[in-house]
């Protein structure tokens, strides 16, 4: 029976080491003072199949000493920014590690946990509807270059980026009340290190769909060179800003 008991251990032991996750990882188990809530504030712990929110499941080894690695997506949640959330949350945590069966000696072992934000993303504001007693407003040239200047609400400064966005009649829309021609401010929610924490989303149209959507295209192309908001103490925090981009 002894021998059994061993070899089961044995067992369990390597498959625990293997270097393709199972199927059956156990539910993660954090470690005393490494409350995700804290550390992970934009994101909660779900229930993997949840069907009201959008929800990532990571599969992650931990070893005996609690130390998380090679985080992958078992199930990903459909947002790109939500996944990434997800991988970098558990490489900020501990865990407790499982134990040998008989000897409760900590063992490596593959868990599992799922993550889902903290708070809705914004939803875009439906654009405003055309009359058909209102004039179309003229379009840029098909081919306009755009100076993009985001300036950061709250003062913080970000360079200058130059793109090119192509316009044409077919996607022209009147212009949004809180809007001035050729502007769209776009609302973008980074964590500490300057890294989008999910898609960023209109607030105001430019009233030209096509240059909103080379707006939103190039705020995501900045993602992890954002500038970093500090608290009180001087640390680095995440949070949102609102950017405006223009078009000249």
């Amino acid at each position: 029976m002894t021998c059994l008991l061993l070899s089961a251990a044995r067992a369990q032991l390597a498959a625990a080491q293997s270097t393709a996750a199972p199927a059956n990882a156990i539910p993660a188990r954090f470690a005393l003072r490494f409350d995700p809530t804290s550390r992970c504030p934009e994101l909660r712990s779900a229930d993997p199949g949840d069907a009201d929110v959008a929800v990532a499941v990571v599969v992650f080894m931990v070893g005996p000493t609690g130390v998380p690695s090679r985080p992958t997506i078992r199930a990903s949640s459909g947002s790109q920014a939500l996944d990434a959330a997800a991988l970098g949350c558990v490489l900020k945590l501990k865990f407790r590690p499982a134990t040998s069966l008989g000897e409760g000696t900590p063992v490596s072992s593959w868990q599992q946990v799922a993550w889902r934000w903290a708070k809705a993303p914004p939803e875009r504001p439906a654009e405003p509807a055309a009359t058909a007693a209102a004039p179309a407003p003229p379009s840029p040239p098909a081919a306009a270059a755009a100076a993009v200047t985001a300036a950061a609400v709250g003062g913080a400064a970000v360079a200058t980026v130059s793109a090119t966005a192509k316009t044409n009649d077919a996607v022209s829309a009147p212009h949004g009340s809180h809007s001035s021609a050729g502007t769209v401010e776009v609302r973008v929610c980074v964590d500490k290190k300057g890294r989008l924490v999910q898609d960023p989303t209109v607030v105001h149209s430019s009233g030209d769909l096509e240059f909103d959507a080379a707006a939103l295209q190039l705020v995501r192309s900045g993602s992890g060179h954002y500038p970093r908001a500090t608290g009180a103490d001087g640390k680095p925090v995440s949070g949102c800003e609102q950017l405006a981009i223009r078009l000249e």
